[in-house]
């Protein structure tokens, strides 16, 4: 019985993270991008700034399947019990 209320108790907590991510996720991405070609460089990006922001962008992308699927791990034990 208590293991029921503990995984009730984590259904507001893993909505609000998944929605966090789904937000926070494409917003940092675009910042991002936004300061890199926001600057009044006429040489546009360089090569390791592009590196860059291409790494940001896959680990971003990265850790939003783990979310999901530690999201999708948690709502299975809960139909479980």
């Amino acid at each position: 019985m208590m293991s029921m209320h503990y995984s009730i108790a984590l259904m507001p907590a893993l909505i609000i993270c998944g929605l966090l991510f789904a937000v926070l996720i494409p917003a940092l991405f675009a910042w991002l991008i936004i300061r890199l070609f926001g600057r009044k460089s006429s040489s546009g990006l360089g090569q390791e700034e592009m590196r860059t922001v291409q790494e940001v962008y896959r680990a971003l992308s990265e850790m939003e399947k783990r979310i999901e699927a530690l999201e999708t791990i948690l709502l299975e034990r809960t139909r479980e019990r």
